[in-house]
């Protein structure tokens, strides 16, 4: 379990840092600039997290501190959440920052929006509920609920994290079966059959089927079949799922920490040339082997147990940092 949970995590964070540098791009000025994805682009060859990695952090540590409390996860999901926006992260879609804003004064925090956020947070709920569906069903339900109330925003987190589950215990084959037990909504079943009978297609062509030739849009219906596609076509074959998406263009950085962290539950082999070179603090790839560690050390124990911490003072300074940096990779990409 510890090594999923880290593989997970790690996936995470690779299909972040590689995507973050084509976030908004399409898929014509991609191929333009012609990436042979050997390093990360972001910054002179290194790379950092966004909110995508970061919300996964967070959700490892609500999990460690609340196991299988569902309301504790709830109250402490809550609170990390708003100290995260407090913290000046950058790129925050509005969606998010609406509903955790709204979190500080009322309960039902969560707008009609079927965003991308609870599905790039919901990878580790699969692993550790994925096997009991009243069980992730709930979590997943509170992980979404937070910030987004479209059902859309929940059966995509749900999916997402049964895709989880089922590559680390490599069973992806039963994956459409299982989400037909799982949920009965007709459009969403019909998503789903739409990937099931696309599979001969490479993932590019399966988001031009889809209308998505200028990029995967931050709407999880277009996301979710592009992320679950390229898992399915691609295996246990992180790197491969990860470039698949972000040639693809678009919400780059999501698509790839999506697949990123469904593919690495179940992966051995990660790209070295990628994962050496991520040079992020105080979130770096040492506080993702903490996390995992303690998570797996709860799951043992059957309780809740401390979760590992950052300095609030270290990461406001890394967010305004990297607003700034953000800003200047930004301009170089025009040219």
């Amino acid at each position: 379990m510890k090594n999923r949970i880290y593989g997970s995590l790690l996936g995470t964070a690779l299909g972040d840092s590689v995507g973050l540098y084509y976030e908004g791009l399409s898929r014509q000025k991609i191929a333009k600039k012609n990436p042979d994805f050997k390093q990360i682009d972001f910054l002179f060859g290194k790379g950092m997290f966004s909110d995508d990695t970061e919300h996964s952090i967070i959700v490892a540590q609500c999990l460690i501190e609340s196991f299988d409390d569902e309301k504790l996860f709830e109250k402490l999901l809550k609170k990390r959440m708003q100290l995260w926006l407090l913290a000046l992260p950058a790129g925050v879609g509005f969606a998010t920052m609406r509903g955790i804003f709204k979190s500080f004064f009322m309960k039902n925090s969560g707008v009609f929006s079927a965003g991308n956020a609870p599905a790039m947070r919901s990878s580790l709920i699969g692993l550790i509920f994925g096997k009991d569906d009243k069980m992730l069903k709930k979590f997943i339900k509170i992980n979404t609920n937070i910030t987004h109330s479209d059902p859309k925003a929940y059966y995509g987190a749900l999916a997402v994290a049964k895709a989880t589950y089922l590559s680390a215990t490599n069973n992806r084959e039963i994956f459409f079966e299982t989400m037909q037990n799982l949920v009965n909504d007709e459009e969403f079943l019909a998503l789903l059959r739409n990937i099931e009978t696309n599979l001969h297609l490479s993932t590019m062509d399966f988001a031009s089927k889809l209308g998505l030739e200028k990029g995967v849009s931050g709407y999880i219906y277009h996301t979710l079949p592009i992320a679950l596609h390229s898992w399915l076509k691609n295996g246990d074959d992180v790197r491969q799922a990860i470039i698949d998406v972000i040639k693809c263009g678009g919400d780059t950085d999501t698509t790839g920490a999506i697949v990123g962290g469904i593919v690495g539950a179940g992966s051995k082999n990660f790209p070295k040339e990628w994962s050496d070179n991520i040079i992020d603090y105080p979130r770096n790839l040492n506080f993702l082997k903490k996390l995992s560690h303690k998570l797996d050390e709860t799951i043992e124990a059957q309780s809740p147990l401390t979760a590992p911490r950052l300095s609030g003072v270290a990461i406001i300074i890394r967010n305004i940092l990297f607003i700034f940096l953000v800003f200047v990779v930004g301009i170089t990409r025009l040219f």
